[in-house]
Protein backbone atom coordinates (compact mmCIF):
# COMPACT_ATOMS: atom_id res chain seq x y z
CA UNK A 1 0.00 0.00 0.00
CA UNK A 2 2.88 2.35 0.84
CA UNK A 3 4.38 1.71 -2.58
CA UNK A 4 1.11 2.65 -4.26
CA UNK A 5 1.05 5.96 -2.34
CA UNK A 6 4.61 6.79 -3.40
CA UNK A 7 3.87 5.95 -7.03
CA UNK A 8 0.76 8.12 -6.96
CA UNK A 9 2.70 11.03 -5.48
CA UNK A 10 5.41 10.73 -8.13
CA UNK A 11 2.82 10.68 -10.91
CA UNK A 12 1.19 13.81 -9.49
CA UNK A 13 4.58 15.55 -9.44
CA UNK A 14 5.24 14.70 -13.07
CA UNK A 15 1.79 15.97 -14.03
CA UNK A 16 2.42 19.27 -12.25
CA UNK A 17 5.81 19.67 -13.95
CA UNK A 18 4.19 18.98 -17.34
CA UNK A 19 1.54 21.64 -16.72
CA UNK A 20 4.14 24.21 -15.68
CA UNK A 21 6.30 23.42 -18.69
CA UNK A 22 3.35 24.05 -20.99
CA UNK A 23 2.89 27.58 -19.60
CA UNK A 24 4.97 30.31 -21.34
CA UNK A 25 7.83 31.48 -19.15
CA UNK A 26 6.71 35.10 -19.06
CA UNK A 27 3.30 34.07 -17.80
CA UNK A 28 4.84 31.90 -15.11
CA UNK A 29 6.99 34.79 -13.96
CA UNK A 30 4.12 37.28 -13.92
CA UNK A 31 0.77 35.45 -13.61
CA UNK A 32 -2.51 37.27 -13.95
CA UNK A 33 -3.39 36.66 -10.32
CA UNK A 34 -0.17 36.50 -8.36
CA UNK A 35 -0.65 36.09 -4.60
CA UNK A 36 0.81 38.87 -2.53
CA UNK A 37 4.34 38.16 -1.36
CA UNK A 38 5.31 39.17 2.17
CA UNK A 39 8.79 40.66 2.16
CA UNK A 40 11.11 41.16 5.12
CA UNK A 41 10.77 44.93 4.63
CA UNK A 42 7.11 44.33 5.62
CA UNK A 43 5.89 45.41 2.19
CA UNK A 44 3.23 43.34 0.46
CA UNK A 45 3.99 43.32 -3.24
CA UNK A 46 2.13 41.69 -6.10
CA UNK A 47 3.38 41.36 -9.64
CA UNK A 48 1.68 43.70 -12.16
CA UNK A 49 -0.44 42.13 -14.90
CA UNK A 50 1.86 42.48 -17.90
CA UNK A 51 0.84 39.39 -19.86
CA UNK A 52 -1.02 41.33 -22.57
CA UNK A 53 1.49 44.16 -22.96
CA UNK A 54 4.03 44.71 -25.71
CA UNK A 55 7.69 44.10 -24.81
CA UNK A 56 8.26 47.86 -24.54
CA UNK A 57 5.24 48.37 -22.29
CA UNK A 58 6.16 45.40 -20.12
CA UNK A 59 9.69 46.68 -19.58
CA UNK A 60 8.50 50.21 -18.87
CA UNK A 61 5.95 49.02 -16.32
CA UNK A 62 8.55 46.94 -14.50
CA UNK A 63 11.00 49.84 -14.63
CA UNK A 64 8.44 52.02 -12.86
CA UNK A 65 7.90 49.38 -10.21
CA UNK A 66 11.60 48.85 -9.57
CA UNK A 67 12.40 52.56 -9.37
CA UNK A 68 9.58 53.16 -6.91
CA UNK A 69 10.87 50.36 -4.73
CA UNK A 70 14.39 51.76 -4.99
CA UNK A 71 13.18 55.20 -3.96
CA UNK A 72 11.26 53.69 -1.04
CA UNK A 73 14.31 51.59 -0.08
CA UNK A 74 12.29 48.36 -0.06
CA UNK A 75 15.30 46.18 -0.60
CA UNK A 76 13.72 42.74 -0.58
CA UNK A 77 10.91 43.75 -2.92
CA UNK A 78 13.48 45.43 -5.15
CA UNK A 79 15.55 42.26 -5.29
CA UNK A 80 12.39 40.31 -6.20
CA UNK A 81 11.39 42.51 -9.16
CA UNK A 82 14.84 43.51 -10.47
CA UNK A 83 15.50 40.25 -12.39
CA UNK A 84 12.07 40.54 -14.05
CA UNK A 85 12.79 44.11 -15.14
CA UNK A 86 16.23 43.30 -16.55
CA UNK A 87 14.84 40.26 -18.37
CA UNK A 88 12.02 42.37 -19.82
CA UNK A 89 14.47 44.85 -21.35
CA UNK A 90 16.63 42.00 -22.61
CA UNK A 91 13.57 40.58 -24.40
CA UNK A 92 12.89 43.74 -26.45
CA UNK A 93 13.89 42.76 -30.01
CA UNK A 94 14.35 46.31 -31.31
CA UNK A 95 15.48 48.10 -28.16
CA UNK A 96 16.27 51.76 -28.75
CA UNK A 97 18.70 54.09 -26.98
CA UNK A 98 16.08 55.12 -24.42
CA UNK A 99 15.50 51.48 -23.53
CA UNK A 100 19.23 50.81 -23.36
CA UNK A 101 19.63 53.73 -20.99
CA UNK A 102 16.87 52.42 -18.74
CA UNK A 103 18.38 48.94 -18.75
CA UNK A 104 21.78 50.36 -17.82
CA UNK A 105 20.29 52.29 -14.91
CA UNK A 106 18.61 49.14 -13.64
CA UNK A 107 21.85 47.20 -13.99
CA UNK A 108 23.78 49.85 -12.09
CA UNK A 109 21.37 49.66 -9.17
CA UNK A 110 21.60 45.86 -9.24
CA UNK A 111 25.39 46.04 -9.20
CA UNK A 112 25.62 44.45 -12.66
CA UNK A 113 28.10 46.94 -14.03
CA UNK A 114 29.21 44.83 -17.03
CA UNK A 115 25.60 44.92 -18.30
CA UNK A 116 25.48 48.67 -17.80
CA UNK A 117 28.73 49.10 -19.74
CA UNK A 118 27.41 47.03 -22.64
CA UNK A 119 24.38 49.34 -22.93
CA UNK A 120 26.55 52.44 -22.63
CA UNK A 121 28.84 51.22 -25.38
CA UNK A 122 25.93 50.31 -27.66
CA UNK A 123 24.56 53.86 -27.39
CA UNK A 124 27.91 55.58 -27.92
CA UNK A 125 28.94 53.34 -30.81
CA UNK A 126 26.02 54.66 -32.84
CA UNK A 127 26.54 58.24 -31.69
CA UNK A 128 29.66 59.16 -29.66
CA UNK A 129 28.00 62.33 -28.36
CA UNK A 130 24.59 60.92 -27.46
CA UNK A 131 23.74 62.65 -24.19
CA UNK A 132 22.28 59.59 -22.47
CA UNK A 133 25.31 57.53 -23.41
CA UNK A 134 27.55 60.24 -21.97
CA UNK A 135 25.52 60.34 -18.75
CA UNK A 136 26.13 56.62 -18.35
CA UNK A 137 29.80 57.01 -19.25
CA UNK A 138 30.17 59.68 -16.58
CA UNK A 139 28.69 57.47 -13.87
CA UNK A 140 30.79 54.51 -15.04
CA UNK A 141 34.00 56.51 -15.39
CA UNK A 142 37.19 54.70 -14.36
CA UNK A 143 38.57 57.64 -12.40
CA UNK A 144 38.36 61.42 -11.92
CA UNK A 145 40.43 62.10 -15.03
CA UNK A 146 38.15 59.95 -17.17
CA UNK A 147 35.08 61.62 -15.66
CA UNK A 148 36.46 65.08 -16.39
CA UNK A 149 37.07 64.16 -20.03
CA UNK A 150 33.54 62.76 -20.40
CA UNK A 151 32.00 65.83 -18.80
CA UNK A 152 33.87 68.11 -21.20
CA UNK A 153 32.52 66.08 -24.13
CA UNK A 154 29.01 66.24 -22.65
CA UNK A 155 29.07 70.02 -22.16
CA UNK A 156 30.46 70.57 -25.64
CA UNK A 157 27.78 68.39 -27.25
CA UNK A 158 24.68 69.51 -25.33
CA UNK A 159 23.62 72.37 -27.59
CA UNK A 160 24.06 70.39 -30.81
CA UNK A 161 22.44 67.25 -29.45
CA UNK A 162 19.46 69.07 -27.96
CA UNK A 163 18.82 70.65 -31.35
CA UNK A 164 18.12 67.13 -32.67
CA UNK A 165 15.03 67.04 -30.42
CA UNK A 166 15.24 63.30 -29.82
CA UNK A 167 12.33 61.85 -27.81
CA UNK A 168 14.69 60.41 -25.20
CA UNK A 169 16.13 63.87 -24.58
CA UNK A 170 12.67 65.15 -23.71
CA UNK A 171 12.04 62.14 -21.48
CA UNK A 172 15.30 62.73 -19.62
CA UNK A 173 15.41 66.54 -19.78
CA UNK A 174 15.82 67.00 -16.04
CA UNK A 175 18.68 64.51 -15.88
CA UNK A 176 20.47 66.32 -18.67
CA UNK A 177 19.96 69.67 -16.97
CA UNK A 178 21.19 68.33 -13.63
CA UNK A 179 24.29 66.93 -15.31
CA UNK A 180 25.00 70.36 -16.82
CA UNK A 181 24.75 71.94 -13.37
CA UNK A 182 27.12 69.35 -11.90
CA UNK A 183 29.60 70.01 -14.71
CA UNK A 184 29.51 73.77 -14.20
CA UNK A 185 31.50 75.97 -11.81
CA UNK A 186 30.07 74.12 -8.81
CA UNK A 187 31.81 70.94 -10.07
CA UNK A 188 30.52 67.41 -9.67
CA UNK A 189 28.19 66.68 -6.81
CA UNK A 190 29.20 63.64 -4.73
CA UNK A 191 27.24 60.54 -5.73
CA UNK A 192 25.61 60.35 -2.31
CA UNK A 193 24.11 63.82 -2.83
CA UNK A 194 22.51 63.06 -6.17
CA UNK A 195 18.78 62.78 -6.26
CA UNK A 196 17.28 59.27 -6.27
CA UNK A 197 15.96 57.69 -9.43
CA UNK A 198 12.22 57.89 -9.81
CA UNK A 199 9.70 56.12 -12.08
CA UNK A 200 9.73 56.71 -15.83
CA UNK A 201 6.12 57.91 -15.65
CA UNK A 202 7.24 60.87 -13.53
CA UNK A 203 9.69 61.89 -16.28
CA UNK A 204 12.12 63.23 -13.69
CA UNK A 205 14.78 60.56 -13.33
CA UNK A 206 18.17 61.88 -12.25
CA UNK A 207 21.58 60.30 -12.19
CA UNK A 208 21.68 58.85 -8.69
CA UNK A 209 24.12 57.36 -6.28
CA UNK A 210 24.28 53.69 -7.16
CA UNK A 211 23.05 51.43 -4.39
CA UNK A 212 23.54 47.74 -5.04
CA UNK A 213 20.63 45.40 -4.44
CA UNK A 214 21.69 42.92 -1.74
CA UNK A 215 21.83 39.30 -2.83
Amino acid sequence: RRSMILVGAAAAGVTMFTVLAAVPIDQRATPRSTPSVAMSDQAIVSAPDISNMSPHERASRLYDRVMRLHEQQKRDSLAFFMPMALAAYGAIPDIDDDGRYDMARLAMIAGELPTARVQRDAILQRNPTHLLGLLLADDLARDATDAKRIEATFVGAVKRERARALPEYSAHAEEIENALKRSGPSKRAPSAQRQPLSPRSARCRTAAGLERVPT
